[in-house]
């Protein structure tokens, strides 16, 4: 069984970069008359504007899938990352978390969000809450699976594309249960 979360990157950021450019460096060119100011600005805005899709690439290309293997994602934990994802598409691997790897595992939901039935103190899942540690600091979703690895590394995996999909949660839950023999432990917070 594979469950699919998010959408892939695509090419749309890498080109929605370079459309950018070009009318950055086309009005310069027509304020300026000159094409090597108009180069300069279109440069200059080729390099910040991926800088500044990739702040939310995480929430908008939030991809990721589980399957008989393990958790397949896209690391975007760091701008170079992200940048290099938008600017590379079909260069950015997918990194895989092995079920035996996997400590424990928490299902975020942030204030206003609805849990799925059955997942609370009266459900399967127990409702323990407590902070995610450095986590919740830099995670800007509301509804989100934290893994914490036996290396002691954490993984967020956004389940905010897919709110509404409650079955498919639930099924990741109970897929991600059975494999690892660990018990989804649920996270109130408040943003």
């Amino acid at each position: 069984m594979s469950l699919q979360f998010g959408r892939k990157i695509n090419y749309f950021p890498l080109l929605l970069c370079l459309i950018i450019s070009l009318i950055v460096g086309y009005i310069m060119f027509l304020v300026s008359h000159q094409l090597t100011i108009a180069t300069v600005f279109g440069v200059f805005a080729l390099i910040i504007v991926p800088i500044i899709y990739s702040l939310n690439i995480g929430s908008s290309y939030g991809y990721w899938k589980v399957d008989d293997q393990g958790l397949h994602y896209y690391d975007y934990t760091t701008i170079g990352k992200k940048i290099k994802a938008i600017l590379l598409p079909i260069v950015t691997k997918e990194s895989l978390v092995k079920y035996p790897t996997i400590k424990s595992i928490s299902l975020v939901v942030g204030e206003g969000m609805t849990v799925p039935e059955g997942i609370g103190p009266n459900g399967p899942i127990s409702a323990s809450f407590y902070v995610v540690g450095s986590m919740v600091e830099h995670f800007e979703s509301p509804y989100y699976l934290a893994f914490k690895l036996n290396n002691n590394q954490e993984v967020a995996l956004d389940l905010s594309k897919n709110a509404k999909d409650k079955t498919s949660i639930k099924q990741v839950i109970s897929l991600l249960e059975t494999n690892t023999n660990t018990k989804v432990n649920l996270v109130k917070e408040k943003f």
